[in-house]
């Protein structure tokens, strides 16, 4: 019997070998591997860019001073501004380095300039002559004694309207989903004036010479939509701030009273391509 059993084992190791020799080898399945980051441009180390944005934003503006020599009933006086609209045009190029986008640009700015005042703020203590202003609906008064003088003319300052800008910026791009992202920016750049005329009615001074120490900055936030894999859309709100030093035009001032505002939120379109990549 255990021989019978011998010869069966026996037997059946043959066939198996025998069919595994004429058995043929088959490949391995082929699976298609789909790339979840073909849309991800942070996936460069470096990159150049080409970069143009158009944008448009409202705000408003501020110089004040006190005359050297103030009436004695003078408290201030104030120049302001609403700007209605501007029209920025950039254009430039930006390096990538991984997620960080630092950038040049330049290009024109249109200002839609709409009110412009010529604020002066007095004091008065005679009840007699507070009550003879006070009928005049000419004023504004901030309090019981002070009162504001209103000038809508020329005198109340022509404020520029045409630049043209220089700068640079800096963008952060973090991916929310495969075609978009949020890029947290900030910028600088200096400006010059298109126009030269005077700032005050009988004031031979250029603007463009005595408005010095010209700058903007911004900062804000970007959403960005991934078109491919070298070119993307993208919408930002900024909040730019604008200085000058415009003690120099002025003939009879405090240089130590000037004050200067000028504040304006920005909306942006941008489109960004690139150009070469490592």
């Amino acid at each position: 019997m255990q021989r019978v059993v011998l010869c069966l084992f026996l037997l059946l190791a043959i066939i198996t070998k025998v069919a595994a020799q004429n058995t043929p080898t088959l490949p391995p399945p082929v699976v298609a591997i789909q790339s979840k980051k073909e849309l991800r441009h942070q996936d460069i180390i470096y990159g150049a860019n080409i970069y143009t944005a158009l944008g448009f934003g409202a705000g408003s503006g501020l110089i004040s001073f006190l005359p050297t020599n103030p009436e004695p009933n003078f408290v201030n006086q104030e120049y302001t501004v609403t700007v209605n609209a501007s029209f920025r045009y950039s254009i430039g190029a930006s390096f990538q380095i991984r997620n960080l986008e630092l950038g040049l640009v330049g290009g024109p700015e249109v200002y839609q300039v709409g009110e412009q005042i010529r604020r002066l703020i007095r004091s008065e203590t005679d009840p007699a002559v507070i009550r003879n202003l006070r009928e005049n609906r000419n004023y504004i008064w901030l309090d019981d004694n002070t009162y504001v003088i209103r000038q809508t003319n020329r005198s109340a300052g022509a404020w520029p309207r045409y630049i043209i800008h220089y700068g640079a910026f800096a963008e952060y791009n973090i991916d929310i989903t495969r075609k978009f992202r949020l890029s947290p920016t900030v910028g600088y750049n200096t400006y010059a004036y298109f126009n030269t005329m005077p700032f005050e009615v009988g004031n031979e001074k250029e603007v463009a010479d005595y408005f010095d120490d010209r700058h903007q900055y911004h900062a804000g936030l970007r959403i960005k939509l991934i078109m491919n894999r070298r070119a993307y859309l993208g919408f930002g709100v900024l909040r730019r701030y604008t200085t000058f030093d415009a003690r120099d035009y002025f003939n009879d001032i405090q240089p130590d009273t000037y004050k200067q505002e000028y504040s304006q939120t920005f909306f942006e379109f941008t489109y960004t391509y690139r150009f070469w990549e490592l």
